[in-house]
């Protein structure tokens, strides 16, 4: 079973020690005389004194939210042949494409172009871009990063096809009854099943605590730091004031600081290391955390190109159709990664987390239009009524007559005055008049 160290009934007997051997030889006389002591089924054994229990758990909780091994799995699969489209997208597009032909929508014999004449990825434009040093570290980089999530796709395989027998043989829960079944169900059979299987080799009786601080220790270490404002999350910027950072690669690097990597403090998932217990030692941990980030920063600045590339592929190929069709989403709000952390409870899980803050982002949306430029909003007013009227004229004009889109940069006109009509409803507020029941 890869990911967890299970202990043979040898080793058991091992750790058992003097100590509790002579308990052991105290209590023979609690037996009866006809009882017999039968060892272990393989499928008990299997299972039996886990040692990395925060992992165990995680897993197990993620393969339920994630509804079973093929889901998990085909999700997994599937990211990575989208990491590879992107990729292979985006360098025909700035190699493989003839924009000039493109443009025009003709060749140099004034036929019709179609779509093959348009992509050519055999010429010399294509061979000279492919060769550019850049695209090749492009390449480079971008091969070894998927790579690195194949290798690690493989091992999750294992890792949960694991988490799935345990599912099936103790649990007896099958991958079609998670749709029906909560977190707290899987988690009362989990607790019931550590007294005969001996999950946990510290307790007898296992409670939904433990299952939670096994789960949550991490992020509750990361949410205690928000508590505490030992997080650099707030900036100072000329002509702004202070402005909230904290995106998504902020948090990768926080967490590869202060967990993953063989500069955390972490022996393992539990246990600190000897040198951040002592006293002595407290300002070559602070010069070593220094020169760590420091190094984390200058990597962060050789990668920022390319993730910045990245991020805006990603975000074009996700949000453009999106956008064309339901313009609306650019008036939308959500919770940000520091607001996600800031009104997180200790031992909450992610599910527990996104409900409450479904629960709240009605009446924080409403708090949110207290906060409001009444100059803005009567310029955005008119902007939008000015929009408006271009949209809603060539609209009609394309439904009595559907050659007016022919007319060069009438599509173009439509398309940009339905975003800006959407834009500028973003500056227009609903009208509340109970302020301060919303601050209560």
């Amino acid at each position: 079973m890869p990911g967890y160290i299970r202990l043979n009934s040898q080793q058991r007997c091992q750790n058992v020690g003097e100590a509790s051997s002579q308990n052991l030889l105290s209590n023979e006389a609690t037996f009866a005389p006809n009882q017999m002591l039968e060892a272990a089924t393989d499928a008990l054994s299997n299972w039996q004194h886990v040692q990395n229990l925060d992992e165990f758990f995680t897993n197990i909780y993620e393969y339920h939210q994630r509804h079973g091994f093929y889901c998990l799995l085909l999700a997994d699969l599937l990211e990575l042949f989208q990491f590879v489209f992107v990729v292979a997208f985006a360098i025909i597009l700035t190699t493989c494409v003839d924009y000039r032909i493109l443009f025009d929508g003709r060749i140099a014999d004034m036929t019709r172009a179609s779509l093959w004449d348009v992509i050519d990825c055999s010429g010399d434009g294509a061979a000279c871009s492919l060769s550019n040093p850049w695209m090749i570290v492009t390449i480079i980089f971008a091969s070894v990063f998927w790579l690195h999530r194949l290798v690690r796709f493989f091992y999750r395989c294992t890792v949960f096809l694991d988490i799935r027998n345990f599912y099936y043989t103790v649990l007896k829960v099958e991958d079609s009854m998670l749709r029906n079944m909560t977190w707290y169900d899987v988690q009362d059979r989990l607790c019931d099943k550590n007294a005969p299987y001996k999950l946990c080799i510290q307790k007898s009786h296992l409670t939904s605590m433990d299952i939670y601080q096994r789960i949550l220790r991490r992020k509750n270490y990361m949410v205690a730091m928000f508590n505490k404002g030992l997080l650099p999350v707030r900036l100072k910027l000329p002509l702004i004031g202070d402005v909230c950072f904290m995106t998504l690669g902020f948090k990768f690097n926080l967490e590869l600081l202060f967990f993953w990597g063989p500069w955390a403090p972490w022996e393992n998932y539990w246990q600190l290391k000897a040198d951040y217990k002592r006293r002595d030692g407290r300002q070559k941990l602070r010069d070593h955390l220094s020169r760590v980030i420091l190094w984390f920063g200058l990597v962060n600045l050789l990668l920022a190109p390319l993730v910045f590339i990245w991020q805006i592929l990603y975000c074009l190929f996700t949000y453009v159709e999106m956008l064309k069709r339901e313009p609306s989403i650019l008036g939308t709000r959500k919770w940000s990664m520091y607001g996600r952390y800031f009104f997180r409870h200790f031992n909450e899980l992610d599910h527990e987390l996104d409900n409450r803050l479904c629960y709240a982002y009605k009446p924080a949306s409403l708090y949110m239009q207290m906060f409001y430029s009444s100059t803005a909003e009567i310029i955005a007013k008119n902007v939008a009524f000015v929009a408006s009227a271009l949209f809603s004229v060539f609209f009609i004009l394309s439904i009595y007559d559907e050659d007016v889109l022919r007319v060069h940069n009438v599509l173009q006109l439509l398309t940009i005055s339905g975003c800006i009509v959407a834009a500028c409803n973003m500056f227009i507020q609903v009208s509340i008049n109970s302020h301060s029941i919303l601050m209560q």
